[in-house]
């Protein structure tokens, strides 16, 4: 077995070799010696934080992948829009090989970056956002200046910002996972946390997502030493999309296809489980890694597997069809799954914490006007 199968196994849960584990849980220990100590210095006001004129809203979360940060980020810029904000999108761009400081994705017109320059996350943002400019960079205080003075923005909506804590922000949305709320209870890299579930009271409000049924709450509460209002959400089916043909396919046309499905995110069974509820028979599953690259020799692969087990078309997710766009002509029906987030308890918590974050600025705008 790969030693990163191994880790990976471990973070996940499973048992594991004995050795690897304690060296694990002793680098876990000085992982979390060290963000606390960032977090002191910051606290204290040794490092600097700094205040964008604007309102910011972050959304992350404290486990590795899979919250469905992604999925929030677009519901969210369209309830912002929806109530008369102008807001741009900042993200760290995670794996992309953009190497500026500043790098725009989108204008909010068109999509200026290709998936590999940008990463798969914010360019399927960028796909999914008319009229809201998304832009990446590590320095999101530099971002945001840059998002100010090119598109005159009335507020920001920050991706995976939860530990960014150098910048100031108004609203703390913090997703975690109802199946999988703390992982296996370790910090990075014996578990999937990224810092102690006592600190979810940085939070403002956050959403339970993945939920199917009705969600037990109070283990939440207890860690957070406080009432933070709690919001439920699930992902709902928004149809598929033909990836050679630019068709869009109604959930009723896709039920009872044959489908092999392949992904590369962090949560393989929440996709898995979406197709089951969208009536796809699965004839088989290909898991890869979270972000993972794929090449053209793993799409013939993929197709000999969808052959053999009779399948009538791949299915794969719209953030792994990002990745797809490199390898041009696919000689396979390929569909990905569009989905969206559905806060269906609390929404009107989440809605009252945005008005209440945005509304200053703006009657703001409203008495230039006046």
């Amino acid at each position: 077995m790969r030693l990163s199968s191994a880790i990976k196994n471990i973070m996940e849960g499973e048992e594991g070799h004995p050795v690897l584990s304690i060296i694990l849980l002793i680098l876990s220990w000085f992982y979390w010696l060290g963000h606390w100590l960032r977090l002191m210095l910051y606290k204290t006001g040794i490092l600097k934080t700094k205040t964008l004129p604007v309102p910011v809203i972050s959304v992350g979360n404290i486990t590795v992948g899979g919250t469905g940060k992604t999925p929030a980020v677009i519901m969210i810029a369209n309830l912002m829009t929806e109530i008369g904000v102008k807001v741009a999108v900042l993200s760290r761009g995670y794996k992309g090989m953009a190497g500026e400081n500043i790098n725009l994705v989108s204008d909010g017109d068109k999509i200026l970056m290709k998936p590999l320059q940008s990463g798969d996350e914010p360019y399927m943002i960028a796909s999914r956002l008319k009229g809201i400019p998304v832009i990446t960079g590590a320095d999101r205080y530099m971002t945001g200046m840059y998002a100010l003075e090119m598109f005159g923005i009335d507020a920001i909506l920050m991706d995976d910002g939860y530990q960014h804590v150098r910048l100031n922000r108004k609203l703390n949305i913090l997703l975690i996972d109802y199946n999988s709320p703390f992982g296996n209870g370790y910090l990075l890299p014996r578990g999937r946390l990224r810092e102690s579930p006592s600190n979810i009271n940085r939070s403002d409000v956050i959403i339970l997502t993945k939920v199917n049924h009705e969600s037990e709450i109070s283990d939440i509460r207890l860690k957070s030493g406080r009432d933070i209002p709690i919001c439920r959400s699930r992902y709902v089916s928004e149809g598929f999309f033909d990836v050679n043909s630019g068709r869009i396919i109604t959930p009723s046309e896709a039920i009872g296809k044959k489908g092999f499905a392949f992904c590369g995110i962090a949560s393989p069974e929440s996709f898995r489980n979406s197709l089951k509820e969208a009536g796809i028979e699965i004839m088989g599953f290909s898991a890869f890694d979270d972000h993972y690259q794929f090449r053209s020799e793993d799409m013939d692969n993929l197709i000999a597997s969808a052959r053999e087990t009779g399948s009538e078309i791949l299915i794969t997710t719209e953030k792994d069809s990002v990745r797809l766009l490199e390898l041009g002509d696919i000689s396979f029906p390929v569909w990905f799954l569009k989905i969206g987030m559905d806060v269906f308890e609390g929404r009107e918590i989440l809605m009252a914490k945005i008005y209440e974050t945005c509304i200053v600025k703006i009657r703001d705008a409203i008495k230039l006007y006046i």
